[in-house]
């Protein structure tokens, strides 16, 4: 991740519903072994709140999503 921060400065913001949600993601992410980090706000207790996810991921994963 730290190559693409370094190089890239594009972001796509995708929203999902509910922190069930996000951890959902979070699984299929790591079953699929697709390079990604989870941000946790240590202000609301550790909390799951968003999750990068290797650019070079096709798109189509991501079709459900809504852009926000």
């Amino acid at each position: 991740m730290q190559e693409w921060a370094d190089k890239e400065k594009t972001l796509v913001i995708l929203g999902v519903r509910s922190l069930a949600e996000l951890l959902r993601w979070e699984q299929m992410l790591r079953d699929a072994q697709i390079r990604y980090e989870v941000f946790e706000e240590p202000d609301r207790g550790g909390e799951k709140t968003a999750i990068a996810i290797d650019p070079n991921v096709d798109p189509y994963l991501f079709r459900n999503l809504r852009i926000l």
